[in-house]
């Protein structure tokens, strides 16, 4: 399926040049108009690629997306040939129909020969998101349960597929020997492994002592198939950096991987000098001698000595490239108590010397003072760190609202991206909740806003990217209009990419669902090419498409038919050119719409009369 829902939001410009203003638009540079182009990466109904059944149901988890706007996801199939036996799979799509490709499909054959998958995913829960993460190689690396017998039940497996033929590997399978001998994978956890884009993914795995029978080692470890790309990061009773205690367990699904293959885990410790007031830790390390670094320890002073770290055990950390690991933690002994007992931090590149990010009580640039932090997301290459806090009143310690917030640690990179109760870009709605969604190295971000309907009761979810030029920018909204049905979900299933893509899981009132692709993309009114300038070339598409409903690549006011009104467009926009420039796209609204319409006949009229 090569479906395209391709929409321009042409209504600023063209009020402007009928000196109208749409509410809350300022009048600006005319010459570019924001737009975005959201192609339909798979939907219900539709026909797998290898055509045996269609897609039914879209587990309710975001997409994974990379950066040249490939999508992985899970999905359940209905009227295939081998009816239960071969209805999960993973596929990968990018919009359009040759780019769709299947991943992995149960009674697949595992790449080793010697069996079939079973199941996706460990067990039938986490089976919902079978898929696991997609790197820039466009490989999909996942957790799968094979037909093979294993001791009492089946055996499971690590794997990376990229959808080409011979293109599933095996990186690791229980009872399957690691490259150091005398050691065999025993068990997995029943967290899917993190990837990262070398083709290495990281995941918690018991050992067992082919020598000893019965004797297990749990371990983090980091794979790629190869033997020297394999390694182990941390040990259960592998002595601690500091030499002051011992590993007990890792956290299932609380570790990440970066480019470098550096590996950042939650551990519970043991054998510690202060028992259970310093038994959690933050940890780093990629496998060579030496490598295993401390982040933060419980106990451990907080950077500004106010306060020890309380390190939860249900705190997944946050790499990136540099090797900075950020977290959130609790601190207790704190001068203000509750008022300051909770924060940010982030280490430098050695995974040491912690930098406080944010810390509850401190004062923002809005005046208020932060409260809560009620959502935080990933830290991106650049350092910075996106997090939704309650904004206290300072005098009193009164919560008065919510805040959406970016932070690299210093007080000119903390800036206030939106609050509650401010009116949404489209006008028709407030902010009422943030839910951070997803931080590019660009410093976009991404945003799941509950927002309230003006002059209603109704509450509806929304999804928005922040960008420092355009502010924010609605991407897709409940209640829009959305092919030939209406959106009645989007929200906490989206993500993010380094282009400013977004992926999310949407449903129709239709009753389909299905996963989109909005693509934020430079335009320019006039250029019906989309080359970057207004020139002849954009005139011949005009003249050949003249009267078109169909064919609206120069429908330059947004009409829905190619007129003369177009042409206008062209001509008032000849010569210029955005090459160079950056601008941002939102998807349009059905009021903007009827206004458009309206603006277009007051535009005609006007020059029909002079």
């Amino acid at each position: 399926m090569d479906a395209v829902v391709k929409t321009k939001d042409r209504g600023w410009a063209l009020a402007v040049s009928c000196g109208l203003a749409l509410p809350g638009m300022s009048v600006g540079n005319v010459n570019a108009t924001p737009v975005v182009d959201t192609a339909i990466v798979a939907i219900q109904g539709q026909a797998t690629p290898e055509n045996d059944g269609t897609f039914d149901f879209f587990w309710n988890f975001a997409p994974h997306l990379n950066d040249i706007g490939q999508v992985a996801f899970s999905v359940e199939l209905t009227g295939t040939n081998g009816g239960f036996s071969d209805y999960q799979g993973i596929y990968r799509g990018d919009g359009t129909a040759e780019g769709l490709v299947r991943i992995v499909r149960l009674s697949d054959e595992v790449p080793e020969g010697n069996g079939t998958f079973r199941r996706l995913g460990f067990s039938t829960f986490a089976a919902a998101d079978f898929a696991s993460g997609i790197n820039n190689a466009g490989q999909v690396a996942f957790l799968a349960e094979t037909n093979s017998p294993y001791f009492t039940r089946y055996a499971h497996g690590q794997y990376l597929g990229d959808g080409s033929p011979g293109g599933l590997v095996n990186l690791a399978r229980e009872g399957q020997p690691l490259p150091s001998s005398g050691e065999s994978f025993f068990q997995f956890s029943s967290s899917t492994p993190e990837l990262n884009d070398a083709g290495q993914i990281a995941f918690v795995t018991s050992v067992s002592d082919d020598s000893t029978p019965f004797t297990y080692e749990t371990r983090i470890y980091r794979g790629d198939g190869t033997s020297s790309g394999d390694t182990t990061i941390a040990a259960v009773d592998q002595s601690l950096p500091d030499s002051d205690g011992t590993f007990r367990s890792f956290t299932s699904r609380r570790y990440v991987i970066n480019d470098a293959g550096q590996v950042a885990f939650n551990a519970t410790l043991q054998d510690t000098p202060g028992g259970t007031t310093d038994d959690q830790g933050i940890y780093r390390g990629d496998g060579t001698p030496g490598s295993l670094t401390k982040v933060v320890r419980e106990g451990q002073a907080a950077p500004d000595g106010n306060g020890s770290f309380v390190v939860p055990t249900f705190i997944t950390p946050m790499i990136n490239n540099a090797g900075q690991v950020a977290f959130y933690s609790t601190l207790s002994s704190t001068t203000d108590g509750n008022s300051d007992d909770s924060g940010l931090f982030r280490s430098d590149s050695t995974g040491g010397g912690l930098d406080t990010l944010i810390r509850k009580g401190q004062l923002l640039p809005t005046g208020h003072s932060a409260g809560g932090f009620l959502y935080h997301d990933e830290l991106n290459n650049a350092g910075q760190m996106l997090f939704a806090t309650d904004l206290m009143n300072p005098a009193d310690g009164q919560t008065v609202g919510q805040g959406l917030y970016l932070t690299d640690g210093t007080a000119e990179g903390l800036f206030q991206i939106a609050r509650d109760e401010e009116i949404t870009p489209e006008g028709d709605a407030e902010f009422l909740e943030f839910h951070p969604q997803g931080l590019n190295d660009q410093g976009q971000a991404l945003v799941v806003a509950d927002l309230g309907i003006l002059g209603s009761s109704d509450v509806v979810s929304g999804i928005y990217v922040h960008d420092d030029d355009g502010g924010l920018i609605k991407i897709a909204r409940e209640g829009d209009a959305f092919l030939g049905s209406t959106l009645s979900y989007v929200g906490f299933s989206s993500t993010l990419n380094n282009a400013g893509q977004v992926a999310y899981r949407f449903s129709l009132e239709d009753g389909r669902s299905g996963i989109a692709l909005a693509t934020i993309i430079d335009t320019l009114l006039g250029d019906y090419n989309n080359n970057g300038i207004v020139d002849a070339a954009d005139y011949t598409i005009w003249q050949d498409s003249f009267g078109s409903t169909t064919d609206l690549a120069a429908d330059g006011n947004g009409n829905g038919i190619i007129d003369a009104a177009d042409y206008t467009v062209w001509q008032d926009n000849f010569g210029n050119s955005n090459i160079g420039t950056s601008t941002l796209a939102i998807l349009p609204e059905p009021g903007t719409i009827g206004l458009l319409g309206l603006s277009g006949l007051l535009c005609t009229h006007r020059r029909a009369r002079g």
